[in-house]
């Protein structure tokens, strides 16, 4: 057994990243909302979910998989935040601030899949 994802360090990252979408989505104009809100949205609640789901996986592939799925995510939320920087819908404090917390996750994401792929080994 792998453990519980719960206890993870990049999990309770991922969920901080959440809130911070969140917060940031709340300031965004309303007519965004349905667009790049929903899929910072989304795209921030993928990478715990991924995470999480493959946490439960039966093998150490899919859950690598999953992991992959998580760092996808990762560029989609870099890609939104830069295109609401460009917008003028986020300060550029608030970009600097969210861009380290993603790339603090992707190391982390980085380093389980590559302890992932030597344990398969």
């Amino acid at each position: 057994m792998r453990g519980y994802y719960k206890k993870l360090s990049v999990y309770q990252d991922a969920l901080s990243l959440v809130d911070m979408s969140y917060v940031m989505i709340q300031n965004f104009p309303k007519w965004e909302w349905n667009n790049l809100s929903d899929q910072l949205r989304r795209a921030s609640t993928s990478i715990a979910l991924n995470i999480a789901e493959g946490n439960g996986r039966q093998s150490t592939r899919d859950y690598i998989k999953f992991l992959q799925i998580a760092l996808g995510s990762i560029n989609e939320i870099e890609a939104i935040t830069e295109i609401a920087r460009r917008q003028n819908l986020i300060l550029e404090i608030t970009y600097q601030k969210f861009s380290r917390h993603l790339s603090k996750i992707r190391w982390k994401l980085i380093r389980l899949i590559k302890s992932l792929q030597i344990k398969e080994e």
